[in-house]
């Protein structure tokens, strides 16, 4: 392993008012969730206030599992961002930026994450291809179409 950066970058349109996608995006996250995670989690939970986590699991809406993350930065359904260890290998800090703007159509979603540290190049792919699926995924659940 080598010491290394990522940056990804997703944006994905979604026929759906702002405010419908802010309220999908942080209340309603067990029916979008998609990580890389090695624990194989597709549940979680967020405290949607700056100083608020991202908790990965649970199982059922229970509270409890790993802290993924910490919010450090928030603008109500416009702006969400998180710094932490993000199911990430020892070493490697992650950061994630979640952007909405509204369009004339709907809204504009980008999701920007970023990671520095010692990881494997493999699993830099996988978290590429990783938030392509969970922008996409956030999108269809929105749109009313299966997750």
């Amino acid at each position: 392993m080598t010491r290394t950066c990522l940056q990804v970058s997703h944006e994905v349109h979604i026929d759906a008012p702002v405010r419908h996608v802010w309220r999908t995006l942080t209340e309603d996250l067990t029916t979008w969730w998609h990580t890389v995670s090695r624990r194989g989690s597709h549940e979680a939970s967020l405290d949607a206030f700056v100083g608020g986590q991202l908790l990965e699991g649970g199982g059922s809406g229970r509270r409890g599992g790993p802290v993924w993350g910490t919010v450090t930065g928030l603008c109500e359904t416009r702006y969400l961002e998180m710094c932490g260890r993000m199911d990430l290998p020892a070493g490697v800090r992650g950061f994630l930026e979640v952007d909405l703007d509204g369009t004339a159509s709907g809204t504009s979603l980008r999701i920007t994450h970023r990671a520095s540290g010692p990881w494997e190049a493999t699993r830099w792919a996988l978290a590429t291809s990783g938030w392509a699926l969970t922008a996409g995924t956030l999108r269809d659940v929105v749109e009313g179409r299966p997750a």
